[in-house]
C-alpha cells in the first residue's frame, strides 16, 4: 500500500467517525460562547435542544478529501458516500461510551465498513476481502489527536472554555441553504506554523435559525510522505440526511462479516505518536513525588514501570487513576505506578484536587517537562516499561481493554520469572 493510500485510509475512518460524533458533541461547547454573540448562542442553543434527549442517530452524506486544495482520488479514495448508526451513552452529561456501524462507499470493491460494539472494533475491507477485529483501544487507531479534541470536549464539559476556542467564522450559501460557520479549535495551538502536524479545526455548518448540522469539516496537517512538509488537508461530511433516534435498536447496529472474508488480527500497536516507541528503550528521567521524594524509571529496575500522564481537569483520567490503584495494589512487588501530573491549567488545581482525592502510588507534579519529552499529546497517556527499561505498551485515552492489557502484561512477566 502506498503511503498516500495509507494515509487516506486513515483519513477516511478518523473522518467517518469524527465528523458522526462531533454532531452530539458540538452541544456541549454552547457554555463556551460569549453571551454577547446571541447568533452565535440561538445556533448552538437550537443544536443543543435537538439532540438533549437523543440516544444516538442515523446519518448519510458525502465524505470528501482534499490536500493542498487538490482532491484525493488519485491516492485511491475519490469521494464516498458515508452512512451509519451512532449510540451514544452519557453519564452525568460526559460521553462514556460509543458505539457505531458506518459504511463507505456504496459499489461494493470499494466499500468499507467499521463497527463497534463496545468492545471489539472491526474493520472490513471489501476490495480485499478482508476482516480485522480486536479488542478496540480505538481511540489511538482513530487518530490520537482527534479523539484528544473528543475526549475534552466529552469528557471535561464544564471547563471547555479552557480548551477549545469557539468564533463566528461568517456564513456561507451552499445547494440553496444559509449556514453559519462555528470554527472550533484546540486552544493553545499555533494555528501559523507550518511544519506542525496534526488537527488544526474543525468548521461545523449549522442553520442560524434552528440549529441543524449541514456539513463538518475537519481542517489537519499531513505528511503526504515520509520527511516531506506538511500541507494542509481537509475531510468534509456533508449531510444530506440526519435523524436524531429516541431509542437506537440494537440490530441497527449489529454486522455480519460476508462468508470468505479472511479474518485477521486489527492491529493496534501501530507506530506510536510519542517520541518512543514500543520495544524501545524508555527516556529516563528524575522527578521529585509530593513528599519531595526523586523518582525516576532506573530505581525501579526489575519491575515493570506504569507512567500515567494526566490532569486534574481530564475526565477519562479520573477514570483511569482507580484502576491504576487496583493495578497497583494487586501487583505490589511487581508494579510500579507513577503518575504524572502535566498540563494543569492553573498552579492551584492540583493542590485543590488534592484535598479530596488519595491513591498509594507516587504522584509526580511539574510533570510537563517530561510529558513533552515523550511527546505527549494526548490525556491520559500511559507508558508500560517492562523489568528491562523497555517500552512494553502505549495507551492513549481510557478503556477497560487498555487495563486488562496491561495485567495481562505484567501477569505474564511474573509468570516468566
Amino acid at each position: 500500500m502506498s503511503q498516500s493510500n495509507s494515509l487516506s485510509r486513515r483519513l477516511l475512518s478518523a473522518g467517518a467517525l469524527f465528523a458522526a460524533c462531533s454532531f452530539a458533541l458540538v452541544a456541549p461547547v454552547s457554555r463556551a460562547v460569549a453571551a454577547e454573540d446571541e447568533a452565535l448562542d440561538k445556533a448552538l442553543g437550537g443544536l443543543k435542544r435537538q439532540i438533549a434527549e437523543a440516544e444516538g442517530f442515523t446519518f448519510r452524506g458525502k465524505l470528501e478529501y482534499r490536500a493542498a486544495g487538490k482532491s484525493l482520488a488519485k491516492a485511491g479514495f475519490p469521494d464516498q458516500v458515508a452512512s451509519g448508526v451512532v449510540r451514544l451513552t452519557r453519564e452525568e452529561n460526559k460521553l462514556s461510551e460509543v458505539q457505531f456501524r458506518i459504511e463507505v462507499g456504496e459499489q461494493e470493491d470499494e466499500r468499507n465498513v467499521y463497527a463497534y460494539d463496545g468492545e471489539t472494533l472491526e474493520m472490513v475491507d471489501y476490495a480485499a476481502k478482508t476482516a480485522k477485529a480486536g479488542a478496540a483501544e480505538w481511540e489511538r487507531f482513530l487518530a490520537g489527536e482527534v479523539w484528544e479534541t473528543l475526549l475534552q470536549i466529552g469528557g471535561v464539559p464544564r471547563d471547555t472554555e479552557l480548551i477549545l476556542e469557539i468564533e463566528r467564522d461568517g456564513q456561507k450559501k451552499d445547494k440553496g441553504r444559509t449556514s453559519m460557520l462555528v470554527s472550533v479549535t484546540p486552544a493553545g495551538g499555533d494555528a501559523k506554523d507550518r511544519d506542525r502536524v496534526g488537527l488544526e479545526r474543525v468548521v461545523v455548518y449549522l442553520d442560524p435559525e434552528t440549529g441543524d448540522l449541514h456539513k463538518i469539516e475537519q481542517h489537519h496537517r499531513v505528511a503526504m510522505t515520509p520527511g516531506s512538509r506538511p500541507v494542509r488537508a481537509t475531510i468534509t461530511l456533508d449531510f444530506e440526511e440526519l435523524t436524531l433516534l429516541q431509542q437506537v435498536d440494537p440490530q441497527s447496529l449489529a454486522y455480519s462479516v460476508p462468508a470468505g472474508f479472511a479474518r485477521q488480527p486489527l492491529a493496534m500497536q501501530a507506530r506510536s505518536q510519542l517520541a518512543v516507541d514500543v520495544g524501545e528503550a524508555a527516556p529516563d528521567f528524575q522527578l521529585a513525588d509530593l513528599s519531595g521524594r526523586p523518582q525516576s524509571i532506573a530505581q525501579h529496575a526489575g519491575k515493570y514501570v506504569l507512567l500515567d500522564f494526566w490532569a486534574t481537569w481530564c475526565g477519562p483520567c479520573q477514570r483511569a487513576l482507580p484502576e491504576y490503584e487496583r493495578l497497583y495494589q494487586g501487583f505490589r512487588g511487581d508494579l510500579v505506578v507513577l503518575a504524572i501530573n502535566t498540563s494543569e491549567r492553573s498552579p492551584e488545581d492540583l493542590p485543590k484536587w488534592l484535598q479530596e482525592n488519595r491513591y498509594s502510588f507516587p504522584i509526580l507534579p511539574n510533570g510537563d517537562q517530561i510529558a513533552s519529552g515523550y511527546g505527549v499529546r494526548g490525556l491520559p497517556t500511559s507508558v508500560l516499561i517492562d523489568p528491562t527499561g523497555k517500552v512494553a505498551a502505549i495507551h492513549v485515552g481510557f478503556s477497560q481493554q487498555a487495563v486488562q492489557a496491561i495485567a495481562a502484561e505484567v501477569q505474564a512477566g511474573r509468570a516468566r520469572r
